[in-house]
């Protein structure tokens, strides 16, 4: 720490709250050293301070800044109150992976020393959780582009251009941000990414020009659980992305137009849980996509009209654990279709005709983990499933009725 009393001023209380190593100067105006000098002769010499005097004090004094960890503050910065103790022991090291992560969750801002610290030591563990951190600089963004570590989660809400190359730059597995906008030329950065998944799961809205840019990228998961709706024209772009995970989670509703858009998608896992229900133009359309797993586990009622349209999809998975009860013709529809999973987690109660029609299906594994009783009659057409079935913690005796059986 340089302590030249002509252009520096050392104050214990701040490097009380953080390490020696961190705070490198408190820099002192020539202004403020004047009226310090003015005050100082005054009370050396008893007399009375002026009343613009004081003012100036105040004033000057609310300017003082100090560098810390790499990064310029002023004094009364609430970001120094709020981290400079964490950034002290980060920098300290020695600290365990349940402390790493207290303090890196508690974190609100990242400067770049404390930034290159994380990565020089921390750098290459499985998460690394900055959810807190809802803006930092371009020099704490170089810093992080060195990361290598498996999931990395940052709670920034924006994006510069330069901070978004730089952070594409990581070598990281999964990248978590929680952007509330994206444009077309932040989402042309992100697209170069490293990561094998990207998540925005706070993104609410998304216009084609963006999803155009972001369908670039070469990850292999895309998770936009954040978007609450969809249109035709987005869909469309984002149905060029040639990845294999896509997640809509958030998406409550989906008309026919867009849905036929979305279809076009040559991925092989799609979720929509967001949506509660399901129109049979809507399910039709759904089912002319040509991917390997349909997660559809936010739907309430599924009507005997929207099953007969989504039993054309004749893929692999389907996963319907939202539903707590269902039509007679809605499960023979559903049993009719191909497929190798499905899954009925929602139901927690099965009588024997619907075990009865259940049992006709001809794929490979049921999942019926809601369901933890059942009585004599359910029991006796439900063994006749030829697949696995998985059912919640039966009774022994239940259990080693099935064939295949599992919990």
């Amino acid at each position: 720490m340089n302590s030249n009393p002509d252009t520096y001023l050392e104050t214990q209380e701040v490097s009380s709250q953080t390490s020696e190593s961190l705070v490198s100067k408190i820099q002192v105006s020539p202004q403020l050293q004047a009226t310090l000098t003015v005050i100082r002769d005054a009370l050396l010499h008893d007399q009375p301070t002026e009343r613009d005097q004081s003012a100036a004090l105040e004033r000057q004094l609310a300017g003082l800044t100090v560098s810390v960890a790499g990064e310029t503050f002023a004094l009364n910065d609430p970001r120094l109150r709020e981290n400079s103790r964490i950034w002290a022991e980060i920098v300290r090291g020695n600290i365990d992976y349940k402390r790493r992560y207290e303090l890196t969750t508690q974190l609100t801002y990242l400067p770049p020393d404390v930034a290159a610290v994380l990565v020089e030591h921390f750098g290459r563990t499985d998460l690394l959780n900055l959810k807190k951190v809802t803006s930092i600089s371009p020099a704490s963004a170089e810093r992080l582009a060195r990361l290598e570590g498996d999931r990395l989660v940052l709670g920034l809400t924006t994006l510069d251009a330069r901070t978004a190359e730089l952070l594409a730059q990581m070598k990281v597995s999964s990248l978590c941000l929680h952007l509330t906008s994206l444009n077309a030329n932040i989402a042309e950065k992100l697209a170069q990414s490293n990561s094998w998944a990207l998540s925005l799961p706070d993104l609410p809205s998304l216009d084609a020009e963006a999803a155009e840019k972001l369908a670039q990228r070469k990850g292999n998961e895309l998770k936009l659980d954040g978007l609450t709706s969809l249109n035709a024209r987005t869909a469309g772009k984002l149905a060029q992305w040639q990845g294999n995970f896509l997640s809509l989670r958030g998406l409550t509703s989906l008309d026919a137009e867009t849905a036929e858009m979305l279809s076009q998608w040559q991925g092989n896992y799609l979720y929509l849980d967001g949506l509660t229900s399901l129109s049979p133009e809507t399910a039709e359309k759904i089912a002319q996509w040509r991917g390997i797993g349909l997660s559809l586990n936010g739907l309430r009622s599924l009507s005997p009209e929207s099953a007969e349209k989504l039993a054309q999809w004749r893929r692999t998975d389907l996963s319907i654990n939202g539903l707590r009860s269902l039509y007679q013709k809605t499960v023979s529809i559903i049993t009719g279709r191909r497929g190798t999973h499905l899954d009925l987690n929602g139901l927690s109660s099965l009588d024997a005709e619907t075990a009865k029609r259940l049992a006709q299906w001809s794929g490979v594994e049921m999942n019926l983990r809601g369901i933890s009783t059942i009585d004599a009659a359910t029991e006796k057409q439900l063994v006749r499933f030829s697949g696995e079935i998985y059912l919640a913690h039966v009774s022994k005796q239940i259990s080693s009725s099935f064939k295949h059986y599992g919990s």
